[in-house]
């Protein structure tokens, strides 16, 4: 049978408006009606919101209902192409639900089955009795046989998931695609997020790293005998893709994968309740980036390097009409970054309309785009190790003066700084541009960097020699089963 591509479905014009009106009204209206018995009267409205991606009729084959399904649409198509239905509940729904019950910010999601205070217990009492009911009525229409999440650290994931493993003994199941850890800051984060969690209710782990691995086991808590590492999904197709060794573009291509120059501070990953040495520092030395990421003032050495690198790709492209030059930016989650990228390019006198070969690209394929490239630039993302092992010329522009690296080196991505014979690491705003100049006709990579390349993706992203599709389909029949 034929599966379809999963895709996240976006409601129309009414469907949005019904949704809103929905969630405006839920509140009061679904406390009254818990007081009275009669909560399920909502789950049939609720039950709207809902979307079923299926390959075969519910119960024929097995269902997995996903949380914060627009995160993981490419990892969803691996279990709709092997047999699985999807069923998942719209963000903005499943959200909402979980504030009507923890709307009092004293009241952390990751307190769950943790905290004995009583304004906890009472919160937590309510929201087991409508949850229960809800997972119930959709498990008897759906026939749902295990429920997964898209990370670790995604709280609203953790309570719906929990809570259905508590009180439905429905297996809950969290797959961490982005576990790229790689600066000593970043470690320290996730210890102090292990710490406050201390005991988490999950049936299974997916990693894609033993690296992670090393963090959780290191962090004492209790996920060791739960923990599988099989690489990423999505990268399968990539993996086999390399290895049929694809021919070049012939029309010459460098793209610049935007980066997060933002920082996420310690927000996610810390509580103020704590009283902790780490979580003191950590607290202490997040509120001391701004000099090195702060993109509301446009004055930190991150936005800077960034706006540095758009200069030269725009001069580069202006003085080279017979190269593409693309700036992919990251579509739909920052639109102070395409606003950035186009007043860069305006005030250094570039015209986006005159200069055919400058792209701004916002949804192509990252693996797409790497594949046509011959030269990729970019920091701090996984994309630049996708692209070394793909055989291409990588450039980092890190236009920071030594003093400020050296002061600020914990927080920093130390793959990128450490690995010179896989990233051309750039300190300087001309060298980056004659760096450019020199290799556009020649960008032979030396197989033993590609070599050293695939050793550090391994490490890092996914394994070359073995399918994380098979495995993880493996395990997880075992789990449901």
């Amino acid at each position: 049978m034929k599966t379809k591509q999963f895709s996240y479905y976006l409601p129309s014009f009414i469907g949005n408006f019904f949704l809103t009106l929905s969630l405006f009204l839920s509140k009061k209206i679904l406390i009254i009606l818990i007081k009275i018995n009669l909560e399920h009267l909502m789950f049939y409205i609720y039950d709207l919101f809902i979307h079923v991606t299926k390959t075969n009729k519910i119960g024929e084959k097995k269902t997995i209902f996903v949380l914060s399904a627009h995160r993981i649409k490419t990892e969803l198509s691996v279990f709709l192409k092997s047999g699985y239905n999807i069923v998942h509940i719209n963000p903005r729904l499943q959200y909402h639900l979980l504030g009507i019950f923890f709307d009092n910010k004293k009241i952390k999601p990751y307190d769950y089955y943790n905290s004995n205070s009583t304004q906890s217990i009472k919160a937590y009492e309510k929201w087991n009795y409508f949850a229960k009911n809800f997972l119930s009525f959709l498990n008897s229409k759906y026939n749902i046989d295990a429920i997964i999440s898209p990370n670790l650290h995604y709280k609203v994931d953790y309570v719906w998931g929990s809570t259905s493993l508590k009180l439905l003994n429905t297996p809950y199941i969290i797959f961490t695609f982005e576990d790229f850890v790689d600066s000593e800051f970043e470690k320290d984060k996730w210890k102090v997020f292990f710490y406050n969690v201390k005991k988490f209710h999950v049936t299974h782990v997916f990693l894609q790293s033993d690296e992670f691995k090393k963090i959780i086991i290191n962090s004492k808590v209790n996920l060791s005998n739960k923990i599988s590492v099989i690489g990423t999904l999505r990268m399968e197709k990539f993996v086999k893709k390399i290895k049929k060794n694809p021919v070049c573009p012939k029309k010459k291509t460098i793209t610049f994968f935007t980066y997060w120059y933002r920082f996420s501070g310690s927000g996610n990953f810390a509580s103020e309740k704590i009283k902790n040495k780490l979580l003191t520092t950590i607290v202490n030395e997040s509120k001391k980036l701004d000099l090195l990421f702060s993109c509301n003032n446009e004055n930190g050495f991150f936005v800077e390097s960034f706006y540095k690198t758009i200069c030269e790709i725009g001069k580069f492209a202006v003085n080279n009409p017979d190269i593409n030059c693309i700036i992919k930016y990251r579509d739909g989650r920052d639109n102070w970054q395409i606003n950035f990228i186009k007043k860069t390019l305006k005030r250094n006198n570039i015209n986006l309309e005159n200069t055919k070969n400058l792209i701004l690209e916002g949804k192509a394929n990252v693996h797409d785009l790497i594949f046509k490239s011959h030269i990729v630039c970019g920091y701090g993302s996984t994309t630049l190790l996708e692209s070394s092992v793909a055989g291409k010329y990588v450039i980092v522009p890190f236009f920071f003066h030594k003093k400020i690296e050296k002061k600020y080196n914990k927080f920093l991505l130390q793959t990128f700084l450490n690995n010179p014979k896989v990233f051309k690491v750039i300190r300087e705003t001309k060298k980056f541009y004659n760096e450019l100049e020199t290799i556009k006709y020649k960008r032979k990579i030396k197989n033993k960097n590609i070599s050293l390349a695939k050793k550090i993706f391994e490490k890092y992203i996914s394994p070359f020699n073995s399918s994380p599709r098979i495995n993880c389909l493996k395990i997880m029949e075992k789990i449901i089963n």
